[in-house]
């Protein structure tokens, strides 16, 4: 009787490997597996400045930060492996119960689209790195 059980427990392992686990232990969530490498099949993004302008303008950071971003203007200022970026961006930042404010922010951009405030060049007016309680260590120019 013991026969047939390790017989399934044989065929639940390898089943288990071919849903994207790594043997070495890792976890391959978002790709492929080809060997022991984890493959990217998602569609890389070209980050260019008007990209990154329409991204700043869809960004939200909720429930962290209320407000949003319009009349993005930004540009790229670093390229990284894996068409990953840095932008620096001029934009207008509207919270809900106050006047619009100008800002200057800087956002690192992932090579599959994800966009996150980049609070390592810290702009004094970030309303994304000033809300993490960070003091400004950088100017607004």
């Amino acid at each position: 009787m013991r026969f047939p059980l390790v017989l399934v427990l044989v065929a639940l392992s390898l089943f288990g490997e071919a849903c994207g686990h790594i043997s070495g232990g890792g976890d391959c969530s978002g790709g492929t597996l080809d060997g022991d490498t984890c493959v990217n099949t998602q569609p890389s993004v070209h980050w260019t400045a008007a990209r990154a302008s329409a991204a700043a303008d869809r960004f939200i950071y909720a429930p962290m930060v209320r407000g949003k971003l319009t009349n993005a203007h930004c540009r790229i200022v670093a390229r990284y492996a894996g068409n990953e970026a840095k932008a620096v961006c001029s934009a207008v930042f509207t919270p809900p119960s106050d006047a619009p404010r100008p800002v200057r922010l800087a956002f690192s951009l992932s090579g599959i689209g994800i966009v996150n405030p980049d609070c390592n060049t810290h702009w004094a007016t970030s309303p994304y790195c000033t809300a993490r309680g960070r003091q400004p260590t950088s100017g607004d120019s």
